[in-house]
């Protein structure tokens, strides 16, 4: 494996350890600009320990005077919980209000917006694509003393895995603001509802009706 050099690996951990004492950022990047998040504790997404079998929490969260729905999502083990207001305080606190215990809960925090309204939850993922030439080797052993550890990679696009939920956001710019990454962000995750998007009918893998896509006509139904 290739490795950075020292003064790129230097400015790197220089701007990691800034980044530690600073609130969760309100923005994340993508396409190079960056995107203005706001903070909805409307809802709430709670990921469940990996031993704890969530099924009948969701009956439990149900039960509460204060909540309005929950979504859970079994092969994730984590529940969005929508609630009749806005909730008070700490996301982490919330969750015992709830009538969770501290071990069946690996984390819980807020739902995030767009400036359009659009809801996301944070995962506990970051996604990003190395510079060409840069290798990752380095900055995952760093990382990897940090609660924060390589999880998979597919076609270039890597996936690191972060312990704390509420620092998703400051590493992700951190990296991205690195200059060693092509992008870098949180992974997040939100709702789609099918035909939804407005960019739907030029999705050709998804729906192909024979459109004719950068001078290429498909095939009618022949879907991916």
């Amino acid at each position: 494996m290739k490795f950075f050099k020292p003064l790129v690996l230097l400015a790197f951990l220089l701007a990691w350890t800034s980044s530690q004492t600073i609130a969760q950022s309100d923005y994340y990047y993508s396409d190079g600009k960056k995107i203005s998040l706001f903070t909805d504790r409307s809802s709430v997404m709670v990921h469940f320990d990996g031993s704890v079998t969530a099924d009948a929490l969701t009956n439990l969260l149900k039960s509460q005077p204060d909540v309005k729905s929950v979504d859970y999502f079994s092969h994730r083990n984590q529940a969005v919980i929508h609630f009749t207001a806005a909730q008070t305080g700490p996301a982490s606190e919330l969750a015992a209000r709830l009538g969770l215990q501290a071990f069946q809960v690996r984390s819980a925090e807020y739902a995030l917006n767009l400036d359009d309204g659009y809801q996301m939850w944070l995962t506990h993922q970051i996604v990003l694509r190395m510079k060409p030439g840069l290798d990752l080797f380095m900055l995952n052993q760093y990382l990897d003393g940090e609660d924060v550890r390589f999880f998979d990679e597919a076609f270039g696009n890597i996936r690191f895995e972060v312990d704390d939920v509420t620092q998703i956001v400051d590493l992700a710019n951190t990296i991205q603001n690195s200059g060693m990454v092509e992008y870098c962000h949180p992974d997040f995750y939100a709702p789609v509802t099918r035909f939804q998007d407005p960019l739907y009918p030029d999705q050709f893998q998804m729906h192909n009706t024979g459109q004719s896509i950068d001078g290429f006509t498909g095939v009618n139904d022949v879907d991916i």
